[in-house]
């Protein structure tokens, strides 16, 4: 079985495997999304309405510039041949497939589990890996990390990287910090590979639209500066206050765990090379809960193996009285009596896929709910919609299903919290909305209605709880209730 199990073919096999149980997994989950994708969608499929970002997102750091060109060109090339509630079930099969695969592979290299059990955790454990089914590019970066844990091929490793560069603009930042990790591991081959990359794809991105790419990375680099001190979820830093975090600033703290990474890894001379990728690789968990989500399957991998080994070690040597004592006491308080090996691995499969199905249900009732939102978004559709400017009072789902719902309408908030082009005025009220604060007053925020010449303002009671409107200030301020959907009070300005 093992010679079976080791045959390049049979890798393809499970490969297959993997494919058929995630596109079932993943057509459970169905057509919708949780947030990104959907704007991803719309500018794929629907261009000629978006346009650009720019015209889209009034007042965000977009320009007539798509940073994601590429992703949206597969999107729109896979669109050509399915149906467009197909396309994410395609994407998401890959991904989900890519990940079990992966995990598959690092089992079957860096661990001591049974084939059962590596087959088993490979095809389930992407269930925890929710984040990866977002229909967003920079979930590849999150495979391209990945996979050059395990590639040493350096063909490979220039084929994959080549492959990857383009989809991501910040691509740079991923590349640097794999070469940044071979180059500590001695690897000088692979990062002169990385850096060739680089190079090849900066080219291709300065030659495809130059200022348009110098402009948006600008904005990337002072991301803190344009935050102002506020952040949105996937840019929180994971364990660390955020205040260090503000007053530091992020390129200090990263550089910092970067360090901090390094004396550990040269202090412990660690010979694993899970735990030299997991240490080297551990200052992206801890600057931004973005990375931390990339990488949880290195996170998972890592501790299971361990704890397989550590069960091992005391399976075989015992640790210490303690542990005995609580072997005896387990033995005999047991409701089953002495229970053998066979059976607790019965018990321990039983409860993985138990753990895995629970999981899997739990993902189910998410996308429902999220199914539920799309519906009573629907109304975005409908006629007196189109090309509007619409202000809606919270950076949620309906703004992101808005870009693919209704792509001629405008939007604010933007996407990413803090990237606005405002007044120092204007500015304190978005992140007041936005931020659900209790200082905001109502004339700020009809102020901020009329400064944007907003056509429709949706306020979500859900996300907002601080107003109190009456009709006499809704009519002096030229709004109208134009209808109830769900949680959200859809204003009008005639």
């Amino acid at each position: 079985m093992n010679q079976i199990i080791n045959k390049v073919y049979f890798n393809y096999l499970i490969y297959l495997f993997f494919v058929l149980l995630a596109y079932f997994i993943v057509r459970a989950y169905g057509f919708t999304m949780l947030d990104d994708g959907w704007r991803h969608l719309g500018m794929a499929l629907y261009p000629n309405e978006v346009e650009s970002w720019q015209r889209v997102f009034p007042h965000s750091l977009y320009t007539n510039f798509d940073p994601w060109f590429m992703w949206h060109k597969l999107l729109a090339f896979i669109g050509t041949f399915v149906e467009k509630e197909d396309i994410p079930i395609i994407i998401n099969t890959f991904m989900y497939s890519a990940i079990s695969f992966w995990y598959y592979l690092i089992f079957k290299k860096f661990s001591k589990l049974k084939f059962i059990y590596i087959l088993i955790l490979a095809a389930f454990l992407p269930l925890l890996a929710l984040r990866y089914f977002f229909l967003r590019p920079d979930l590849l970066s999150g495979l391209f990390l990945l996979y050059l844990i395990l590639i040493k091929n350096r063909f490979l490793i220039f084929f994959i990287s080549l492959v990857y560069a383009p989809f991501y603009y910040v691509f740079w930042f991923y590349l640097g910090f794999m070469g940044y990790v071979k180059l500590v591991l001695k690897d000088y081959k692979s990062t002169l590979l990385l850096f060739i990359i680089g190079v090849i794809t900066l080219s291709f991105y300065f030659i495809y639209d130059f200022d348009g790419y110098i402009h948006i990375i600008q904005n990337v680099l002072n991301n803190d500066i344009l935050l102002e001190g506020h952040t949105v979820s996937e840019s929180k830093p994971f364990m660390i206050p955020i205040s260090i975090k503000n007053y530091f600033g992020t390129n200090p703290i990263l550089l910092f765990l970067m360090l901090f990474s390094l004396l550990i890894y040269y202090g412990l001379k660690p010979k694993n090379e899970l735990l030299i990728y997991f240490l080297l690789l551990s200052p992206l968990f801890f600057i931004q809960y973005r990375f931390f989500n990339l990488l949880q399957p290195l996170i998972y991998s890592y501790l299971i193996i361990l704890f397989h080994q550590i069960y091992k070690y005391i399976e075989i040597n015992g640790i210490n009285v303690f542990l005995k004592d609580i072997q005896v006491f387990l033995k005999e308080k047991s409701y089953f009596g002495n229970i053998n090996k066979t059976t607790f691995k019965i018990f321990t499969v039983i409860g993985l896929l138990i753990y895995f199905l629970v999981s899997h249900v739990g993902n189910l009732t998410l996308y429902d709910v999220i199914n539920k939102i799309y519906i009573d978004n629907h109304f975005l559709k409908e006629k007196q919609f189109q090309n509007k400017r619409i202000l809606i009072s919270n950076m949620g789902r309906t703004m992101y299903m808005g870009i693919f719902l209704n792509p001629t309408a405008q939007y604010i908030p933007n996407c990413s919290l803090g990237w606005v082009d405002y007044d120092k005025k204007s500015k304190d009220t978005y992140f007041k909305l936005l931020r659900n604060k209790k200082t905001l007053t109502n004339q700020e925020l009809f102020d901020f209605i009329k400064v944007n010449n907003v056509d429709y303002f949706i306020l979500d009671t859900m996300h907002n709880t601080n107003f109190t409107l009456s009709s006499k200030e809704l009519k002096n301020n030229g709004l109208i209730l134009e209808k109830i959907i769900s949680t959200k009070l859809i204003f009008k300005r005639p």
